[in-house]
């Protein structure tokens, strides 16, 4: 949200009615994109947040991307196959468009 909190459910639970509140970015979250258990967040303050969704709901957090000129607009996240991980596509109010190849985890598990 524009607070820079996002929230999350026990994906477990059809009926979760106490959602995990995470203080994702120092600044407001325009975009927020999910591929497997990875999600990207995308703010306002230029950065991109890399997340592993948890099994309970929350977030754990695995890294942050920053160098974008201007504001976040935009994420998409897709599974690469080819190399075990994930290919984060990024634009911002500054025009740009930004590729990123994020790893898995180590030893082969699924996680980011």
């Amino acid at each position: 949200g524009s607070d820079g909190h996002i929230l999350g459910w026990d994906r477990h639970i059809a009926r979760s009615r106490l959602p995990r509140e995470v203080n994702a970015q120092a600044m407001g979250v325009p975009c927020l994109c999910m591929a497997g258990d990875l999600v990207c967040t995308g703010s306002i303050d230029k950065t991109i947040g890399l997340w592993c969704r948890q099994p309970c709901g929350g977030l754990a957090k695995v890294g942050a991307v920053g160098g974008q000129e201007g504001p976040v607009k935009c994420t998409q996240a897709s599974l690469f196959r080819a190399s075990n991980g994930y290919m984060v596509y990024i634009s911002g109010l500054d025009k740009s468009i930004r590729v990123l190849c994020v790893p898995n985890g180590a030893n082969g598990d699924e996680r980011p």
